[in-house]
């Protein structure tokens, strides 16, 4: 049965058994937890979670924006870990990470780049942690860890307004647990898993809070380490012997400290450090020419280990005062990222490489298979990247004290200070008589370095002209800039400046605009408008093998988003419904342009895109039992006219939104459902199976124009794919233990086709892990 048909049957089928167990939703024996104000009925009610997308702490029903609210039990039953997997359950978000390196893409809503400043934003708490991706690393944003979390917040749409230039499409926000006050708590966890094909999969970590001085200062302290195993071999291409079983297997580890100190009761200074560090041993792509998926051989034939790591810390320093006419809020943040990789190119040069002098000349190595294929390891070629990001940023902001009264208001003052730095060395592999070079021999240096600086002053006011109509109005002014200095060194610079400066800086103006009607305590309904940004930057200048041109400079592009939706309780608080319709207008969109004799990529501004789509989340607890939720998003990205740079088209009408294999899936769809049931002496039991639904993109797509810049006609989409992972398990008390099914039915699309150049024919993949049997356990405290 294909993919898709599964899926949607798995569909139909939860939503048959929600009407059945519908008739059963007041059986005796159903849960007796509080209502909300205004309930008729002691039914079962879903837990109500507190959001903070507009800078105040909010039920997640009362805010007038499309918002995924996970807590941390949500967490812990969908087995997140990190920003992956918040992607994978939240429909209307899509993360792909590159076969050909560590190149990583979060789609919102459509909105996505793999160049540039990231149209997404990632938050730590109300820090944003998000980076550029140049042409010199390619390494993309950082993934946060998952553990100790009050909740992690996805806000869909630009949040422009209250969150700067970083959210252009949407924002992810990661909540961290606070110290206590008045009492010690905590929990900690472990797991053990085995992966089909593959390696071990291990963690363990754990959290606790509580106060040093009774209701004056308090403490909260968490360490995580965590193991996936690998299941992709690499072998050595011209034997077939296995040099690395199980090589892309990958460490995690966080650890976080805080304090909050409340000298007296209007006044709290929560100071932290938070430090993260992943290791991928190397990276998750295959050789389909080399592998048999379907015996569960997974092979690469790349003749050098490719590792990353990524590293941060996160110091912050939260203020919090309440003054007589305000809320006072200050956050100092300051954070430090260090990241490096090493990349195979021995393919890429001996594709491109005759034309520069690399890979033997022009028919590559000399391999009958073709000029990708090495005929050695002395062929081998290495190239480092390296990235040390540096974020010092301060927020300074006044909120009404009254949330809730007829004019409510938040403003403030925004300033961040960026620094990226990012080496890159691409070394040669042989010695032959064209270029006369020994091997080891750095043949092509780039040195980058960003300073962004924003400077921004924003407010957001609530007028509720009655009880049930609200509007809100917003604006943030910036004043962004940003520069770049670049440094050139190798063989295969001669006529490249040593030495390439540009900078340019804008005042952007970000408003919102929206209008709410709460028709009850528990039925909202809203429109908006709403505007996002992203800065510009600077290109690398052209190497002197290509004949061409390239613009020093790249504008920022924007986005307008209109956006009609609804917040439903019924059933008394058992079924919650969250419902958005909207359509976006991007302009000037960052696109790669390829220049077609060298392979150069840089950045313009190419094009506009329209984005249209619909949200659906809808969640029930029927009865004292059983809990359902069916999460649906649709969106339709496309390219709105054709655009041509030097004769050749970059893009046409009604092309998809971005460059194949990283391109979003236009439909996402989220089905659980979780039983409980008693066993003895108060223990508990539950079984949960979640089906996870990715629809193909049929396109077009900017490489399939002929003749066209990008064009690369082996390159395709990915496959529809499904995703069903169960769960079940005994909780008694605090303690709870849990046997685990992740990817259940083995499925093992290609993912993330991919080729070093055009006219290459060794191809890449990814793959989804295998299933992954599990079992986990955690107490709380």
């Amino acid at each position: 049965m294909h993919i898709r048909q599964r899926a949607w049957q798995t569909l139909a089928w939860s939503a048959l058994q929600a009407c059945a167990l519908y008739a059963h939703a007041d059986q005796p024996g159903a849960s007796s937890a509080p209502l909300p104000e205004g309930s008729k009925s002691t039914g079962a009610v879903l837990e109500e979670i507190i959001v903070t997308a507009t800078k105040r702490s909010d039920r997640l029903q009362d805010v007038p924006l499309s918002i995924s609210a996970l807590s941390a039990r949500d967490l812990q039953e969908a087995s997140v870990k990190t920003l992956v997997d918040v992607a994978a359950v939240t429909p209307g978000v899509e993360f792909d990470r590159s076969a050909g390196g560590p190149l990583t893409n979060i789609a919102v809503r459509g909105v996505n780049s793999t160049v540039g400043a990231s149209t997404t934003g990632i938050y730590i708490d109300e820090t944003a942690i998000q980076s550029r991706v140049t042409s010199a690393s390619a390494i993309g944003n950082p993934l946060p860890i998952v553990f100790d979390l009050q909740r992690v917040e996805v806000d869909r749409g630009p949040q422009g307004t209250l969150f700067g230039a970083g959210a252009e499409g949407g924002a992810l926000r990661f909540i961290t647990s606070d110290p206590g006050l008045d009492r010690w708590s905590g929990h900690a966890a472990t797991e053990v898993a085995q992966t089909r094909y593959g390696g071990e999969s291990y963690e363990a970590g754990v959290a606790a809070g509580g106060p040093i001085v009774d209701n004056t200062v308090g403490l909260r302290a968490s360490a995580w380490y965590r193991r996936d195993g690998g299941y992709i071999d690499r072998i050595d291409p011209f034997n077939g012997a296995t040099v690395d079983a199980n090589s892309n297997y990958s460490d995690s580890k966080s650890a976080r400290i805080s304090f909050l100190v409340r000298p007296v009761d209007w006044l709290s200074v929560t100071p932290s450090i938070h430090y993260q560090k992943t290791y991928t041993h190397d990276i998750d792509l295959y050789y389909p020419s080399l592998s048999n998926p379907n015996a569960g051989q997974f092979n690469s034939g790349k003749l050098l280990q490719q590792p990353t790591s990524d590293e941060f810390t996160l110091s912050t320093v939260k203020l919090q005062a309440n003054a007589s006419f305000a809320d006072i809020t200050s956050i100092t943040s300051y954070f430090d990222r260090i990241a490096r990789t090493l990349t195979d190119t021995t393919q890429i040069n001996g594709l491109v490489g005759g034309s520069i002098g690399l890979g033997g000349g022009a028919g590559g190595y000399g391999n009958p298979l073709g000029p990708a294929y090495p005929v050695s390891y002395a062929d081998a070629a290495p190239q480092s990247n390296g990235l040390r990001q540096r974020v010092l940023s301060e927020e300074f902001r006044l909120a009404s004290s009254d949330a809730n009264a007829r004019l409510s208001w938040v403003g403030g003052l925004f300033y961040s200070y960026a620094r990226q730095h990012e080496p890159s060395s691409t070394y040669s592999n042989d010695d032959d008589a064209a270029n006369q070079l020994p091997p080891g021999t750095s043949v092509l240096f780039s040195d980058i370095t960003i300073i962004d600086r924003q400077l921004a002053v924003f407010g957001q006011t609530d007028w509720r002209f009655t009880d049930r109509l609200k509007l809100t109005t917003g604006l943030r002014v910036a004043r962004t800039r940003f520069e770049s200095e670049d440094l050139a060194a190798g063989v295969f610079t001669v006529g490249v400046p040593p030495q390439a400066h540009g900078e340019a800086s804008e005042t952007p103006v970000t408003p919102r605009i929206g209008l709410s009607f709460q028709a009850d305590k528990e039925d909202l309904y809203y429109f908006s408008v709403a505007k996002g940004y992203r800065v510009g930057g600077v290109n690398t200048p052209l190497p002197n093998y290509c004949t061409g041109t390239a613009p020093s400079t790249y504008n920022s592009d924007s986005l307008w988003s209109y956006e009609i939706g609804a917040k439903n309780t019924l059933l008394n608080g058992g079924l919650v419904l969250d419902s958005s319709v909207f359509h976006i207008l991007w302009s000037n969109v960052q696109q790669p342009v390829v220049i077609a004799n060298c392979g150069y990529t840089y950045l313009a501004n190419t094009g506009e895109v329209r984005s249209d789509g619909v949200d659906v989340a809808a969640t029930s607890q029927l009865g004292a039992r059983t809990k359902i939720g069916v999460s649906l998003a649709y969106t339709n990205s496309r390219f709105t006219r054709t655009v041509v740079v030097d004769g050749l088209v970059v893009v046409e009408g009604r092309d998809s939104v971005g460059l194949l294999p990283q391109v979003p899936s236009p439909l996402n769809a989220t089905v659980y459902a979780e039983y409980t049931f008693p066993l003895v002496n108060g223990a508990n039991g539950f079984v949960r199976a979640e089906d996870i639904f990715d629809s193909r993109n049929n396109g077009p797509f900017t490489t399939q124009i002929p003749g066209g810049l990008s064009y690369s006609p082996a390159l395709r989409s990915n496959p529809s794919t499904n995703v069903l992972d169960m769960r079940a398990g005994v909780n008694l008390d605090s303690y709870e233990v849990a046997l685990f099914v992740n990817n259940a039915l083995n499925a093992h699309p290609a993912l993330e086709t991919y080729v070093d150049a055009p006219n290459s024919t060794l191809f890449y993949n990814t793959t989804l892990r295998p299933l992954t049997v599990g079992l986990n356990a955690s107490v709380k405290f």
